[in-house]
């Protein structure tokens, strides 16, 4: 028995909403569909007492991404991983110019990990790509674009 009706959202962490915000809606075409600060009951729901947060939705063609920046609490931490390391997520984007998208990019603190690799099997070109919170983004375009 299935519980799930649909996808909600992705919801991802960091340090500047600002910049992260302007890149999923400059960068990747997303559209603000919220803002909230301070809600109320935030240390509750995430299981943080004391948390305080704003947050931004922004709604992407088939999928909705939030952005959680906390202001509390003090002790919060900056995680440092690979993309090799359990827990670690990525969301992927298909680009009609992944060389274009790689050099937009850069204006938001957001950088290829490597060189861009033709996949032959998926006949796609792909490169992984983070940003200054250790948000990692793959980028793919298909070889015949």
């Amino acid at each position: 028995m299935s519980h799930t009706n649909s996808l909600v959202h992705f919801g991802f962490t960091v340090s500047n909403l600002v910049r992260t915000k302007e890149f999923f809606r400059d960068c990747l075409g997303f559209e603000v569909a919220r803002e909230e600060h301070g809600p109320a009951g935030t240390g509750h729901i995430v299981g943080v007492p004391g948390a305080t947060m704003d947050f931004c939705v922004l709604q992407g063609p088939d999928h909705a991404i939030e952005l959680i920046q906390y202001s509390a609490p003090d002790d919060r931490q900056q995680v440092e991983s690979r993309s090799c390391d359990t827990g670690v997520a990525h969301v992927a984007y298909l680009v009609p110019d992944i060389e274009a998208f790689i050099a937009d990019a850069a204006a938001y603190e957001v950088r290829p990990l490597n060189t861009t690799l033709l996949f032959k099997k998926e006949g796609a070109y792909g490169v992984y790509m983070r940003d200054p919170d250790g948000l990692t983004i793959e980028i793919l375009q298909m070889a015949s674009a």
